[in-house]
C-alpha cells in the first residue's frame, strides 16, 4: 500500500509525459511542413556531402508543369470562368 500511495502521489497531475507532447507537435506540423515542401519545390540536402551543414534548393520544375504553365498561359479567363461555374451544376 505504501508503494501505489508515493506513486499516486507523484503521478497524480494527469499531464501526459513529455514524449507524448513531443510527439503530437511532430505529427501535427508534419503534413503543413510538407504541402509547403511541394509548392516551393523545395528539396532538403547537405553541402558537398558534408553531414553538418544541410541547405535548401528549389528544384527546376518538370516538363509537365512546364506543358501545364503554358497551356494556362493560352487559355482565356472567360473560358476558366466559365468551366469553373459550370462545373458544380454538372452533377
Amino acid at each position: 500500500m505504501i508503494a501505489s500511495a508515493a506513486y499516486e502521489e507523484n503521478h497524480s497531475s494527469n499531464k501526459p509525459p513529455l514524449i507524448f507532447l513531443l510527439l503530437d507537435i511532430f505529427t501535427g506540423l508534419l503534413l503543413p511542413f510538407m504541402m509547403i515542401k511541394a509548392i516551393t519545390r523545395a528539396e532538403f540536402g547537405w553541402w558537398k556531402g558534408t553531414t553538418w551543414i544541410p541547405i535548401a534548393r528549389r528544384v527546376v520544375a518538370t516538363h509537365k508543369e512546364r506543358a501545364s504553365m503554358r497551356l494556362d498561359a493560352r487559355t482565356s479567363w472567360r473560358t476558366k470562368g466559365g468551366v469553373s461555374c459550370r462545373s458544380p451544376y454538372q452533377f
